[in-house]
């Protein structure tokens, strides 16, 4: 097996290993988030629901659709969406940050490794940030993973993705955030229409409208797994750039692959076909134009470009070689020990 071969198999064993290490725990957490979020909805409405048994029992002749109490009742859920949203930011913000430390410490050891670090460089300039030079001091210690945590809440944001077709993963939260609230809202208000009156309606309301808000969350809650997915990308992403970087590469290009343990797939979708093998310059590349759909986990590759920004010389080249000539020479002295060891059996004969 080729020195490039064997050193892209271990890395991305590497990625794809923090990859799920850190998307299962963060699902994990989100998910909780989300359940105590429809448990106090479902309490709301319940609620609700108990105060207009009240009013009616008061009141027969009280319209419910005018009731002041449905407008509470949506305030109510509002606040808990918007805890939700806020919640799912932090969880999946302090996820990216150390999904991206995680990964640059890994690569880096890696490079070193196998000797792909331009060692006598310091950190090429590709921002100013002071965080990644104290990050840079923590690359080689033994017991990093400790410290990654509080190494990962001194990382901007800005520094581990970019925003997607103008809009960061928090835009995209709020955005989900309010057709949830309208989702919800018009549960509520078609479950109200359907009853002929309160008497009823009020046993079956109460469960339409449980069904209903738990079916809007897990709506929600999918569309919310493929948003970690794809920012998770852009953050394993960003490492790739920024090791590239630091490996001394000017370029990334884009390869269709998906998964260490399945290899190259021959199921690729048309897009992500037709980008691979896609150059960028690591100074000009952009996330959006790297992440071809969500869900994708096609990776960067580093390489040298030349003026021109065509590929020159792979960056395994030499090593390649090397390694080739010396597993040559192996099988060479093997055999010739073989050689050896069969002439003296039949001497001894």
């Amino acid at each position: 097996m080729m020195l490039e071969t064997i050193y892209q198999e271990e890395k991305t064993k590497i990625l794809d290993a923090n990859y799920e290490k850190h998307l299962r725990r963060t699902l994990k957490e989100i998910q909780k988030e989300y359940v105590n979020a429809n448990k106090d909805i479902e309490k709301e409405i319940a609620k609700w629901l108990l105060d207009m048994d009240m009013i009616k029992q008061n009141n027969p002749n009280f319209q419910f659709s005018e009731l002041q109490h449905l407008q509470d009742l949506q305030k109510q859920i509002n606040l808990i969406i918007d805890e939700l949203a806020k919640a799912e930011e932090r969880i999946l913000t302090g996820t990216l940050k150390e999904l991206y430390v995680t990964d640059y410490v890994d690569l880096n050891k890696l490079n070193t490794e196998y000797g792909l670090l331009e060692l006598n460089t310091p950190l090429p300039q590709f921002n100013q940030i002071q965080s990644i030079h104290t990050l840079e001091s923590y690359v080689m210690m033994p017991n990093i993973s400790k410290q990654l945590v509080e190494i990962a809440k001194g990382v901007p944001v800005e520094m581990v993705g970019d925003a997607i077709s103008g809009r960061w993963f928090n835009t995209r939260i709020k955005e989900r955030a309010e057709k949830l609230r309208y989702s919800i809202e018009n549960t509520i208000r078609q479950g109200i229409i359907r009853g002929d009156s309160y008497n009823k309606v009020a046993d079956r309301m109460s469960r339409t409208l449980f069904k209903g808000t738990k079916e809007e969350m897990a709506k929600a809650y999918n569309s919310c797994k493929t948003l970690v997915r794809t920012e998770m990308a852009v953050a394993e992403n960003k490492a790739e750039v920024h090791q590239a970087m630091k490996m001394g590469m000017n370029g990334m290009k884009w390869v269709a692959y998906h998964g260490s343990d399945n290899g190259f797939q021959k199921n690729v979708c048309k897009k992500c076909r037709d980008m691979d093998g896609t150059i960028y310059k690591t100074t000009e590349v952009k996330m959006q134009d790297l992440i071809a759909h969500p869900n994708c986990r096609c990776i960067l590759q580093p390489c040298k470009l030349d003026e021109n920004g065509k590929e020159v010389k792979s960056m395994f080249e030499d090593d390649m070689m090397a390694y080739a000539d010396a597993k040559a020479k192996e099988r060479v002295e093997q055999m010739r020990k073989l050689k050896e060891d069969a002439y003296n059996k039949r001497k001894k004969k």
